[in-house]
């Protein structure tokens, strides 16, 4: 899996209250599952001598 992102939609009730025009909650992820049996690099891209790294990110958009 190299990139996922869940995201919620704030509803407009709430953003009404909030003077908001859009907001948004989401977490990204980045090379999070591999289906390989190579633990310290990337099985795209063999050739490279850096390791595979697994990120998350968890933020917030806000339109006003």
């Amino acid at each position: 899996m190299r990139n996922i992102e869940v995201y919620y939609k704030v509803p407009a009730t709430v953003l009404s209250k909030l003077s908001l025009t859009a907001a948004k909650v989401f977490i990204q992820g980045e090379n999070l599952l591999s289906f390989d049996n190579i633990d310290a690099m990337d099985a795209e891209v063999l050739s490279t001598a850096y390791p595979m790294f697994k990120g998350v990110n968890i933020g917030v958009t806000l339109t006003f």
